[in-house]
């Protein structure tokens, strides 16, 4: 099963969407936060 937040990541890393967007979308902002944050290697 695929979350917002996993797609809203997603588009995020393809640079198809801004941190901003996705930010906007996410239904659960820390969490969508945390992930982008491990994703860039940022932060834990």
């Amino acid at each position: 099963m695929c979350t917002l937040n996993d797609s809203l990541a997603k588009y995020y890393k393809r640079d198809l969407i801004s941190y901003e967007t996705a930010m906007e979308f996410s239904n659960d902002k820390p969490e969508l936060e945390k992930a982008l944050n491990a994703m860039s290697g940022f932060g834990n």
